[in-house]
């Protein structure tokens, strides 16, 4: 529900592609600072579907970047 709403008071003033655009590589970037250091703590005995797991999240996480980038 806060997720909603904080979504819903930062789009009142701008609905705007460019906007939306902004706002999720924002969130995608923090996503991917989040995963690369949790992927970086791990150690070399973490069980390995999960170090993948992490890899593809940072992966995607990527990807939406690069797909937002075309509305700015």
């Amino acid at each position: 529900f806060s997720a909603y709403m904080m979504i819903e008071m930062k789009t009142i003033a701008d609905q705007s592609p460019s906007h939306i655009a902004q706002m999720m590589i924002q969130g995608s970037t923090m996503g991917t600072v989040e995963m690369t250091r949790r992927l970086h703590q791990l150690s070399d005995q973490s069980d390995p579907e999960l170090v993948s797991l992490g890899r593809q999240l940072l992966q995607t996480e990527e990807q939406n970047i690069q797909q937002m980038k075309r509305f700015l």
